[in-house]
């Protein structure tokens, strides 16, 4: 290997470890909502076994949490959540 390769190599090298500032906030921003998104799918996975559905039921709504999550935290928290009675009633 000549030494321009071997310049090139390196060269490439530094640049491509470097993260700029500006790259550095949208890893961050996008790590933050990502831990979001997680914190929501667990609590909607906690949420559907602690329910009082049937077995069939709660699996049925967990194989749709892991085929459409963000569908699923919709459906779940409007449609699919037993409602309590209000205890002031």
């Amino acid at each position: 290997m000549n030494s321009a390769t071997q310049q090139v190599i390196l060269a490439s090298a530094e640049s491509s470890s470097a993260v700029s500032p500006g790259h550095l906030v949208w890893l961050l921003l996008f790590g933050v909502i990502g831990l979001a998104l997680l914190a929501l799918f667990v609590r909607v996975l906690a949420s559907i076994i602690t329910s009082d559905r049937s077995l069939p039921a709660k699996l049925l709504w967990i194989l749709f949490a892991f085929w459409l999550p963000v569908l699923t935290w919709a459906l779940w928290y409007t449609w699919g959540r037993p409602r309590r009675p209000d205890p002031a009633l």
